[in-house]
């Protein structure tokens, strides 16, 4: 990871080496086990690139030493773009867990049931793997509703695209700053309408 994103390395390094404390560990290892866990339980296989790095990584949580938050584009079909937060990569455990509780009993589900949360940010918006056998392994982004998704304004226009790749979604992770001078300024989408 070093080679491919020097900032985000920094991020893994630094919360490997914090203590835990009253918001828990801020980094956790991840075995295989719990790749077979969430298998077992979806029936779908993880991507390789993202086993890799969770398996050599393990789950951390992204903070950098001045606690400058770090983002990543997520694209519209429109051609609209924003930052988007990313603040923590969740193992297989966190994601499996983190899915359940959005897919809810008796048709509630406040996701697609083929996207898994990948990463959270400060509010219940996610970077999402994309389980699904035509996009097996993209990454999407989702600001998801309290209303099931599917419902009257919130559904498929509202999943957007980050990255073809987990890796490619780890490569672009940066400062507002960096993802502009790599990226270009964002073409303003409301993630909230």
């Amino acid at each position: 990871m070093k080679s491919l994103n020097p900032i985000l390395f920094a991020s893994y390094k630094q919360a490997k080496a914090y203590p835990p404390d009253e918001f828990g560990a801020r980094w956790n290892e991840v075995g295989a086990e719990q790749a077979e866990q969430f298998k077992s339980e979806i029936g779908s296989d993880l991507p390789a690139d993202y086993l890799e790095f969770v398996e050599n990584f393990g789950e951390f949580t992204i903070w950098t030493d001045d606690f400058e938050k770090l983002y990543a584009r997520a694209i519209w079909e429109s051609g609209k773009s924003a930052n988007v937060e990313i603040s923590k990569i969740l193992g297989p455990a966190g994601m499996l867990e983190s899915w359940q509780s959005y897919l809810g009993a008796g048709g509630r589900a406040r996701i697609p049931e083929n996207l898994a949360p990948l990463t959270y940010d400060s509010g219940y918006g996610h970077a999402m793997l994309d389980l699904s056998k035509d996009n097996f392994g993209k990454i999407r982004y989702l600001q998801v509703k309290t209303k099931p998704f599917g419902s009257d304004g919130y559904g498929w226009d509202q999943v957007e695209t980050i990255a073809g790749s987990f890796t490619e979604f780890v490569s672009q992770i940066n400062s507002k700053r960096g993802l502009t001078k790599a990226l270009g300024a964002p073409k303003k989408a409301w993630l909230w309408a």
